[in-house]
């Protein structure tokens, strides 16, 4: 995964599913191609969340606002310092009891506004 990854010379990569131990190996290939920076939801152990690798400085944000019980599949950052680049890497859900709860209108959009359209069950 790595090698075909780092074939495409990538300045930014998204990792949904990523795991604690379990993607050790990968992101220490993908820090060996030169994406040395890192960003990673706070998933516990067994779950899986979000990681971001990049070439160049990531600051990561806060949790936005609604989406703290889902903090897991959520990372935000800005890219190279600059507050105007701004990354949101999340991770959907497609089973179970979060699914109505995150396409449904309880997440919030990137600019702050609740979500108008709702998805079907």
């Amino acid at each position: 995964i790595a090698a075909a990854l780092l074939s495409e010379s990538p300045d930014v990569v998204v990792l949904n599913e990523y795991r604690i131990g379990a993607s050790d190996e990968l992101l220490s290939a993908l820090r060996g191609g030169g994406l040395s920076h890192l960003a990673v939801s706070p998933a516990p152990e067994g779950f899986g969340g979000v990681a971001i690798c990049s070439r160049v400085e990531l600051e990561t944000r806060e949790t936005p606002t609604g989406l703290e019980e889902m903090a897991r599949r959520c990372v935000v950052v800005e890219i190279g310092g600059r507050s105007e680049l701004v990354l949101w890497a999340v991770y959907a859900p497609y089973a179970g009891e979060e699914v109505p709860r995150f396409w449904g209108g309880d997440a919030p959009r990137a600019d702050g506004r609740s979500r108008a359209r709702r998805y079907p069950d």
